[in-house]
């Protein structure tokens, strides 16, 4: 009874270490700017963390498809929050999304929405522009 309930312990460890493994990182960063009508070049201003505060980072994923076609569906995975600072990171299983930015402030022009693949244990890195189109 001992070796049994020592081998079922090791088969739940070894599924949940695997179960973990099936995940990666997406993490990074959006920039936000100008901020001010004039800043030199090469020192911009500092950007309120309330500014990063009122974005959000959108990632989204396609629905199943197989050889012959793919579905149009598109499934909302996450919408984070960024820190005062602008950074955003999430956990997400293997796979591909979308990454976008949705902001509830006025924008010259909302960044372009970034295709990602997640791979198992790795880290994904990415970082988006918000132009403020103060000039």
């Amino acid at each position: 009874m001992k070796h049994f309930l020592i081998a079922l312990a090791s088969c739940a460890l070894t599924f949940g270490l695997a179960q973990g493994a099936k995940t990666g990182k997406l993490a990074g960063h959006v920039d936000i700017g100008p901020v001010t009508p004039v800043e030199r070049p090469g020192h911009p201003a500092k950007v309120p963390p309330e500014w990063y505060k009122r974005n959000t980072v959108v990632i989204t994923q396609r629905g199943p498809h197989n050889g012959h076609m793919q579905s149009h569906l598109i499934r909302l995975v996450a919408e984070l929050k960024l820190s005062g600072t602008g950074d955003f990171a999430i956990n997400l299983n293997a796979g591909e999304y979308q990454v976008g930015v949705k902001s509830t402030q006025p924008m010259r022009q909302p960044p372009t929405q970034k295709t990602v693949m997640i791979v198992a244990g790795k880290t994904v890195t990415l970082t988006f522009h918000v132009d403020t189109g103060i000039r």
